[in-house]
């Protein structure tokens, strides 16, 4: 109880998650996923394909910590050729999925460090 522990987490790491995080139920295909670490965030790609159509796909995210829990937002989400305005309706789902996981986050979080391909959470387990 109340030991120290850190969880780190590195680019290769994040685009195998992606890999697997799309439901079958949406028929689509995801192609070329990637995530880049470096101070400034967490930076997702990747291609998405459906039926007619295919998308760019890009978002940035911000991880940190506040009052001790996991904290992630998004900064910035682009499909290009779709515009702006349309993505409201993927940003509220996307950030539902991240508030789920940062929300369930097994320790206490004092502090998130972001460096060029890698990210490392640091904290303690409950007391």
């Amino acid at each position: 109880k109340g030991q120290p522990v850190a969880f780190v987490v590195v680019e290769s790491d994040l685009t195998a998650a992606a890999n697997a995080s799309v439901p079958s139920a949406l028929q689509t295909t995801l192609t070329d996923p990637r995530a880049a670490i470096d101070y400034a965030g967490v930076h997702l790609s990747a291609q998405l394909s459906a039926a007619v159509f295919t998308l760019s796909a890009a978002s940035d995210i911000s991880v940190g910590s506040s009052d001790g829990t996991l904290a992630i937002r998004v900064r910035s989400l682009s499909a290009s050729p779709l515009p702006a305005g349309v993505l409201d309706v993927f940003r509220a789902p996307l950030e539902t999925s991240l508030n789920e996981f940062s929300s369930g986050f097994p320790f206490t979080v004092r502090r998130v460090m972001l460096r060029e391909g890698c990210l490392s959470i640091m904290g303690t387990t409950p007391p």
